[in-house]
């Protein structure tokens, strides 16, 4: 009886706490992806703590980015999938229904891409469908009450969170790493300036966005580093017979 009270209870205490939290969503190129355990891992964390975290991959995770994982399969059958089949369609609608939005959106990508001045020509190709996907991503999170969007990886996930932030009417912030900073780079110094915050994996990383964007404070780069639970990696122990012999 008592632990059926017990229960009770802490599950009253996590839904209060889940309804005080902001309803957030991660965005990944991939999401989830096997070999970035620094990714799903993060969600699923969040979610421990009482967070309502909605998963959001660019595009449709393969069988090998799964690898017969039953998490990783519940998290990728659950997620928001942005350039799956009618995502156009979806980008249009949302510039109709609400054109002053998708044209700020647009003029605000559009100042990123003058501002920042790293893109090539494939990358200016891009921008309309990178355009149109946020704004996809949009519509799809409004029926969800997502009042934050957090992107892994500072290239094409987080152009995408930044455009739906600005259809959505909420803040982005972002989590960068090593090909999307230095040969996949894209809209960075403006990413810098308009995010509310930029989560640094490393001090290094923290003093190398401010050669790019000056007076970028220490609370708008908060160093996050990508740990691992080293409960899940210690050795088992040996109870073989003369085991403490043998480590003599």
């Amino acid at each position: 009886m008592n632990s059926g009270i017990n229960t009770d209870a802490a599950h009253g205490e996590t839904a209060r706490a889940s309804d005080a939290l902001p309803r957030l969503a991660y965005v990944g190129a991939v999401l989830p992806k096997r070999s970035e355990t620094f990714v799903y891992r993060e969600v699923l964390g969040l979610r421990k703590r009482g967070h309502d975290v909605v998963a959001v991959s660019l595009r449709v995770p393969a069988p090998e980015d799964l690898a017969g994982d039953a998490v990783l399969s519940a998290l990728a059958a659950e997620g928001v999938v942005v350039y799956s089949n009618g995502f156009v369609k979806r980008g249009l609608g949302e510039a109709m229904r609400r054109p002053l939005r998708a044209t700020w959106a647009a003029g605000r990508l559009l100042t990123a891409a003058v501002v920042s001045r790293d893109l090539n020509i494939r990358g200016w190709v891009r921008l309309p469908v990178q355009w149109l996907g946020g704004l996809a991503l949009a519509a799809d999170l409004r029926e969800r009450d997502v009042e934050h969007l957090h992107a892994h990886m500072a290239h094409a996930p987080t152009t995408l969170a930044m455009v739906a932030a600005d259809a959505l009417g909420v803040k982005f912030s972002f989590t960068g790493h090593a090909a999307d900073l230095f040969r996949d780079r894209g809209l960075l110094r403006a990413k810098l300036r308009r995010a509310a915050f930029v989560a640094c994996i490393s001090e290094w990383h923290r003093g190398w966005y401010r050669g790019v964007e000056l007076g970028l404070s220490d609370a708008r780069l908060p160093v996050i580093r990508c740990g691992v639970d080293l409960a899940e990696f210690a050795p088992p122990e040996d109870t073989t017979e003369g085991s403490a012999e043998n480590q003599r």
